[in-house]
């Protein structure tokens, strides 16, 4: 689990993560420019591609209808044409169909042509002609639309033969009215134009790639579209309302064609743009796998260069609070992690400091409460005049203060520790006299040995003030020293009330260190796995002490 956490909470995973996140976010951003720079391209020419087209077509037609309006203007003040539709003279007549007939054998795209008087009067080169035809004909709706224009020849809505769809067969009509000198209407003359003609040219251009288009005039009726079904639903129409484009992919253009009624609108879907949409994800994709591939090499060394003394620095870290040794690199490295490394090192002789500044205070608070009590038991054996006492005691106090100073030394060889402890335990003995007893079984292969100093006093102080000094009988301690696993221990053993009897009694301020302060020296100095260790026991306490051996 810890392993885990760690994992998680890598650098190098971080970064790592980050990287890809920075890196996929940089290709997202040229992507979206190459997105909407693509975008704007393809719009534009498309744009561009349509309206060159309409404009053309429009051109086209206009042309056409121009030259049929020419046409028709000079037919309509034709003097045979007026005299035939007065008079209804034969000559007229004749006259009249042979200038149809002309007509007709240079426009290939007029199919027919008629002429009509309001008397009724007819030349038609269409002898099926379906015009209702009457000896008046302002009763006919469609001659009275015919006449209603003025002088401008208007293209009429197309002509469909009910019975079938083919549109070879369907015809566009451009009327002109014709008039006497009065102003008084004389009929109309109206051109049948082949719908194919129309048909056929405007299929063959290309208003776009993705582009659809109509033709209808002022009304809406459809002069022109490529679906011939569309004459019928006429459903079509609703996508040409400006109305119903939502999308901002498709943009409809607008033109009114000269010389007619008719508007031509072209409808550009863009679909480009929506295929670059629908790619822009693998474009993305592919982009990001590119970089990183090439990019990957690059940004894995320098990672690698730039946490290398990281990697090595956190591994002297891990070891620095049992060793607490400076650390230095070989290597150049960038300033910052320099100026790191710099810190680290402060911060050890910092450590140093407060580490010997804390072992000293620990070491002075063992001197002013013990000291009193012994001093109280001198001058009490003075009193008795026990001059034989007073003066072992009075060496042993010396002795015990002289291996405590050690000439500022924190170590002191293991044998010097025990001198130590049993001139403390010499100086108990004094004040309890028979109550107390104290056996020793040293190793003497360890003596030479060197260790932290006034490490065992304070468990021997522990065992008494809180284990044999609450008990009737005797109190026996035994300090067993011997070699165990490439270690070094030290056990103190009482017969006194144990450590969870003594819980029970109120803490007594013996001036001594105690077990815990010694715990933690230990620590300082070895490292975690050495310190103080309590063994379950029946009767009476065991603490033992843990040291290496090679250190």
């Amino acid at each position: 689990m810890k392993f885990k956490k760690s994992m998680k909470n890598s650098m190098l995973l971080q970064i790592i993560f980050y990287y890809l996140i920075g890196n996929f976010l940089f290709v997202l951003f040229l992507s979206s420019i190459f997105y909407y720079t693509s975008k704007y391209i393809i719009m534009n020419k498309e744009i561009e591609y349509t309206n060159e087209n309409v404009i053309t077509t429009t051109r086209y037609i206009a042309l056409y209808v121009d030259k049929l309006k020419n046409i028709i203007n000079l037919l309509s003040v034709d003097t045979d044409i007026k005299s035939f539709l007065t008079t209804g003279n034969e000559n007229s007549r004749q006259s009249v169909e042979k200038m149809v007939s002309f007509i007709l054998d240079n426009n290939k795209g007029i199919k027919n042509i008629t002429v009509i008087g309001k008397n009724g009067n007819i030349v038609s080169s269409d002898k099926t002609n379906n015009m209702n035809i009457s000896t008046d004909m302002m009763k006919e709706p469609w001659y009275i639309d015919a006449i209603n224009n003025s002088d401008i020849p208007v293209f009429n809505p197309i002509r469909k033969n009910p019975a079938t769809m083919n549109s070879a067969l369907w015809f566009l009509s451009i009327s002109r009215d014709i008039k006497n000198r009065n102003g008084e209407n004389l009929g109309v003359i109206v051109f049948d134009i082949k719908y194919e003609i129309l048909e056929k040219y405007l299929n063959s251009l290309a208003f776009g790639k993705q582009s659809d288009s109509i033709i209808v005039d002022e009304r809406d009726n459809i002069i022109y579209y490529r679906d011939v079904n569309c004459f019928i639903n006429k459903k079509c129409l609703e996508k040409f309302s400006e109305k119903n484009i939502k999308s901002k992919d498709t943009y409809l253009y607008k033109i009114n064609i000269e010389n007619t009624n008719w508007s031509l609108k072209s409808l550009a879907n863009m679909n480009d743009l929506i295929t670059l949409k629908r790619n822009f994800s693998h474009i993305v994709l592919a982009i990001f796998l590119v970089s990183l591939i090439f990019s990957s090499v690059i940004t894995f060394m320098a990672i690698t260069k730039f946490l290398r003394p990281l990697i090595k620095l956190e591994k002297h870290m891990q070891k620095f609070e049992n060793t607490l040794s400076e650390f230095h690199l070989k290597e150049d490295t960038g300033y910052e992690i320099n100026n790191l490394i710099e810190h680290f090192n402060t911060m050890i002789k910092k450590i140093k400091y407060l580490r010997e500044y804390e072992i000293k205070a620990l070491h002075s608070q063992i001197n002013p409460h013990f000291l009193y009590n012994t001093l109280d038991t001198i001058i009490w054996m003075a009193e008795f005049e026990d001059k034989k006492k007073v003066i072992a005691i009075t060496k042993a106090l010396a002795n015990f203060f002289r291996i405590s100073l050690s000439n500022g030394n924190e170590m002191i060889f293991l044998k010097d520790e025990i001198k130590h402890v049993q001139e403390y335990l010499f100086i108990q003995k004094q004040r309890y006299e028979d109550k107390l007893s104290y056996f020793f079984n040293v190793d003497e292969t360890l003596l030479s040995v060197e260790v932290p100093k006034i490490i065992i006093q304070p468990i021997v102080e522990n065992s008494i003030y809180h284990g044999i000094k609450n008990i009737s009988e005797n109190g026996i301690i035994k300090i067993n020293v011997y070699k165990k696993d490439n270690s070094i221990n030290i056990s103190i053993k009482d017969n006194g009330i144990g450590f969870k009897k003594s819980k029970n009694f109120k803490k007594s301020k013996t001036g001594g260190v105690g077990i815990k302060n010694v715990a933690k020296r230990i620590k300082f100095y070895y490292g975690k796995e050495y310190g103080i260790f309590i063994p379950s026991t029946d009767k009476g306490s065991e603490v033992i002490i843990k040291i290496p051996l090679n250190k």
